[in-house]
């Protein structure tokens, strides 16, 4: 990952990936019955209103709620909470001219028939395939893995979860060695963490840098999935209520890291599902692949054309495919 957005989810309190469900889970679409139909219009109405038609263009619509959604992925939440009304405005503006030009450029596209073009075509070949690649393997998994399967697999991994540290990690970014240098010698000194975060930080304003100071558990593992690996080696090398001695350089910028607590790894029911889906998911396809392989019909050549052994040795999923996000 770049450093600029390791200091992002510093600034912002985020340190680990986000915890998703194991399966989707299907919302009730059902209406309740109890409700008159003249309700039902009422909600009807409001829906409508909160989701108008913002924008017609060449007589092609574009929504309230798109424009949102779209702003949405733009701009997330810890972002936003940092900027101006008028710098909200402007990305507001930005997204809006952006679906706009998308809705003519589509136009402009077709009008030049650029699906006839052999360019075009190839590469939606290549789509096409690459797409039902990830439609098989996820109508595979679908068949494959139930619900009871994520159960019995939560009860198997749980007992050696419980077992699992995380440390509280708090951090003070500089952009020189010598501010890092000058805030350790104030921790030293017996200096409160937070307070000397808000002489020497760099993150953006006072509240990220204290929020940053005062930190957020991580489970303790060889490498952190989110961090420069410099960063994961203090982190593990540190014992509870200690600081770095010296700056850890990552990037442009170094950092001072204290762990502020140890305990018990605490997941949340939703992350254990995570974890418990995601290792069945690597199980099925490293016996799908394997088996694909073994079954099928393939050579190896080299430069010259000629043949050569092909070793069928077993499979990591994860060479092929990359794990669900």
């Amino acid at each position: 990952m770049s450093i600029k957005n390791l200091k992002y989810l510093i600034a912002s309190g985020v340190f680990c990936a986000s915890v998703m469900a194991a399966a989707n889970e299907t919302k009730d679409a059902s209406n309740d019955t109890s409700k008159s139909s003249a309700a039902e219009s009422k909600d009807d109405s409001k829906d409508d209103a909160a989701d108008y038609v913002e924008f017609v263009v060449n007589g092609k619509t574009i929504r309230h709620s798109e424009i949102v959604r779209v702003f949405a992925q733009a701009v997330p939440p810890q972002e936003m909470s940092k900027m101006s009304q008028d710098q909200i405005a402007s990305y507001k503006r930005y997204v809006e001219n952006m679906l706009i030009a998308n809705i003519l450029f589509r136009e402009q596209a077709e009008k030049t028939h650029v699906e006839r073009d052999k360019e075009f075509r190839a590469a939606l070949q290549k789509y096409k395939e690459s797409l039902m690649v990830t439609f098989y393997i996820q109508k595979f998994l679908r068949d494959r893995i139930q619900q009871g399967n994520v159960i019995a697999k939560i009860s198997q991994i749980e007992p050696e979860l419980k077992k699992k540290k995380e440390k509280k990690v708090c951090f003070i970014v500089t952009n020189s060695e010598e501010n890092a240098k000058k805030a350790i010698a104030d921790l030293a000194a017996g200096k409160d963490f937070v307070v000397t975060a808000k002489q020497y930080s760099v993150l953006p304003n006072d509240a990220a840098k204290e929020q940053a100071a005062k930190g957020a558990y991580m489970p303790v593992m060889e490498k952190m999935p989110m961090l420069p690996e410099e960063i994961s080696v203090a982190i593990n090398s540190l014992e509870n209520g200690k600081f770095t001695t010296e700056p850890v350089k990552a990037g442009s910028d170094y950092y001072v890291i204290k762990i502020a607590d140890e305990r018990a790894l605490q997941l949340p029911k939703e992350a254990v599902a995570k974890i418990a889906y995601q290792q069945l998911r690597a199980d099925e396809l490293k016996t799908l692949i394997s088996n694909l392989i073994a079954a099928a019909a393939i050579k190896r050549m080299n430069e010259k054309g000629t043949e050569i052994r092909f070793e069928r040795r077993p499979i990591n999923a994860e060479e092929i495919v990359r794990p669900a996000s």
